[in-house]
């Protein structure tokens, strides 16, 4: 409020650096633990799709919540809301 950042703008920011620092921790600390075998190569493909699946998440989220906040539609289901048939 002090710096007129839009309430969702700070959303997105909490979640994005939050997942960041959380990878990093986890990643860190799975470094750190003697007698841990070495992870096997196609872990490694596996980490880079997540990287990849993550990122496209983070996008579509994003252009979600722009599209709401531009055209004042409601994109998410709501919960609890029947389809209609």
């Amino acid at each position: 409020m002090r710096f007129d950042v839009p309430h969702q703008t700070i959303n997105v920011w909490v979640l994005r650096l939050y997942d960041e620092i959380e990878q990093t921790t986890v990643i860190a600390s799975m470094k750190d633990i003697p007698g841990l075998p070495a992870p096997e190569p196609q872990f490694a493909e596996y980490e880079s799709k997540l990287i990849l699946a993550q990122l496209k998440i983070t996008a579509l989220e994003t252009m979600i919540e722009v599209a709401e906040e531009t055209y004042k539609i409601d994109i998410r289901k709501n919960v609890g809301t029947k389809q209609p048939k």
